[in-house]
C-alpha cells in the first residue's frame, strides 16, 4: 500500500483505461515510480458517484513493477 500511495502522492502519469466500471464509473491507470523510486508501478482504479451521490473510488488492480532505466 505504500507503493500505491506513492503513485498518488507524485502524480505521474494519468490515463484512461477503456474497460466499462463495474460500478457505472469510468477507469484509470495511474502510472509512477514506488516508494524506493526504482522501479515504475501503474494502479488501476474505478471513479464512480455512489447510490448516494458521494464520489467513490475503487481501488482495482496493482500492475507489476518494471525496471528503472
Amino acid at each position: 500500500m505504500n507503493d500505491v500511495e506513492a503513485i498518488f502522492s507524485r502524480r505521474g502519469r494519468v490515463e484512461p483505461y477503456p474497460a466499462v466500471g463495474e460500478n457505472g464509473g469510468t477507469c484509470w491507470r495511474f502510472f509512477g515510480l514506488n516508494i524506493d523510486g526504482d522501479a515504475e508501478i501503474a494502479v488501476g482504479i474505478e471513479a464512480f458517484h455512489d447510490g448516494d451521490g458521494q464520489e467513490r473510488i475503487i481501488l482495482c488492480t496493482v500492475l507489476p513493477p518494471k525496471e528503472k532505466s
